[in-house]
């Protein structure tokens, strides 16, 4: 009969097995690396920092920040629009990071509301290859792949604006 340790013992190793199957992709780590190595690289004062802030459609307004580093290389690009609408007010951030060469490596997309709009809040995680092609997108809560994809172009819209004037409504 077995002793309780050597039960306890098969029991770990039977729940690592399908932790080991479903191991983060090197290419995805390097990402997540890369994200956290520059948000240190931030934190400790390390990059250049500019901000823009206007007056965007209606009564919302956006600020975006830049990053760069001590190569001029941009790192880190966000914007953040904050608005009020009839149901209450609304936060939408897209946050881009930049592999060393500037290559888009990861965005983060979130929109968070009062709590009479909770219902429509999400967070949309999108990972870049070094050509630019998405290989992975996570959301939370899970989105339809018909939302993803316009979530997709509306971070290629926050991409495309980051020059262009703060104006209203399309101005």
């Amino acid at each position: 009969m077995p002793s309780t340790r050597s039960l306890l013992a098969a029991l770990a190793l039977a729940a690592l097995a399908p932790a080991q199957a479903q191991a983060t992709p090197p290419a995805i780590q390097a990402i997540r690396d890369n994200y956290a190595a520059v948000n240190a690289q931030i934190a400790a004062g390390q990059y250049r920092k500019s901000v823009v802030e206007g007056r965007a459609c209606g009564d919302f307004y956006e600020t975006r920040t830049r990053w760069k580093d001590g190569r001029g290389v941009l790192r880190r690009y966000q914007t953040v629009t904050d608005g009020t609408t009839y149901a209450g007010d609304t936060r939408f951030t897209t946050e881009f990071w930049f592999d060393a060469a500037g290559r888009r490596d990861f965005v983060l997309m979130t929109r968070r509301s009062t709590p009479s709009e909770r219902a429509g809040d999400y967070e949309l995680r999108v990972y870049y290859n070094d050509a630019g092609a998405v290989i992975r997108t996570l959301s939370q809560p899970q989105l339809p792949q018909e939302e993803i994809r316009t979530l997709l172009t509306a971070i290629d819209g926050d991409w495309n604006a980051r020059s262009s004037p703060i104006s209203g409504c399309g101005d």
